[in-house]
């Protein structure tokens, strides 16, 4: 396991603290509950065809805005 120290505003904190009081979790379960959240939502967007696709310009295709379905989900 590993520790980590951070500094935050105390109006962040007191916030963060209020919402943990009560969820019935102390700083500690807060903080990893958090974290936690956060790299399941960035995996999720990461894995997203949505997200993945990029502009036009990057993919080449021409006819995106009409056949975006299709490319996203590759039917």
């Amino acid at each position: 396991m590993k520790s980590i120290n951070i500094n935050m505003p105390d109006s962040s904190y007191l916030k963060f603290r209020n919402v943990v009081e009560q969820r019935g979790l102390g700083i500690k379960e807060g903080v990893l509950k958090a974290i936690n959240e956060f790299i399941a939502t960035e995996s999720e967007y990461e894995r997203d065809a949505f997200f993945a696709i990029g502009s036009e310009s990057e993919s080449g295709l021409k006819d995106i805005s009409k056949k975006h379905d299709a490319y996203l989900y590759e039917q």
